[in-house]
């Protein structure tokens, strides 16, 4: 009886953990490790009033050319490592996900503009020592980012056209800038 009770509990065990491995894998990305843009949707969704909020939107600049150079791979080890960065310049609780091919997201709850300027100085910060260390493919990224006070009502989705339509004219720039 008591091996049969183990058994039973082993069963249990088992399937929820298999269930939340089902569902993590559901919610990543699996290559970055970052949330998928599934996730990114369904965040961006959400109506609630919001408090201080951060939305910035990232875009890896000449990752075409990288992969018509090096090839797949080494375009794919890039998105990796600037997801690394990102992930890394940021707390457990914000929110980074791969919205797509080389686009990110990133949700950062109660922070203001001095706190999100410190957010991209570390990443800048860190890809600067990313490509003195990799000669043969530097990281070149464009950002936008939108705040919200707490103070207008605002939604996720209205800081995220802000902040990729701000992405769009940093990617101008960071264009015209290599002309």
């Amino acid at each position: 009886m008591i091996v049969l009770n183990a058994f039973c509990i082993f069963i249990v065990v088992m399937g929820v953990s298999s269930i939340r491995e089902l569902i993590q894998r559901a919610q990543m990305d699996l290559h970055t490790g970052l949330f998928n843009k599934s996730c990114c949707n369904e965040l961006l969704k959400n109506t609630a009033p919001l408090e201080a909020t951060a939305v910035l939107v990232f875009d890896l600049n000449n990752l075409k050319r990288i992969n018509d150079t090096y090839g797949y791979e080494i375009g794919d080890i890039a998105i990796r490592d600037f997801s690394n960065i990102l992930r890394n310049a940021t707390q457990f609780s914000d929110f980074v996900g791969r919205y797509g091919g080389d686009e990110f997201l990133m949700v950062l709850n109660e922070k203001n503009l001095e706190e999100v300027q410190c957010i991209l100085d570390k990443i800048a910060g860190d890809v600067k020592v990313y490509n003195a260390m990799h000669k043969k493919v530097q990281i070149s990224y464009a950002v936008g980012y939108a705040l919200s006070d707490g103070q207008t009502p605002t939604t996720l989705h209205n800081l995220f056209m802000q902040a990729d339509q701000a992405m769009y004219l940093d990617k101008g720039r960071c264009h015209r800038e290599k002309e």
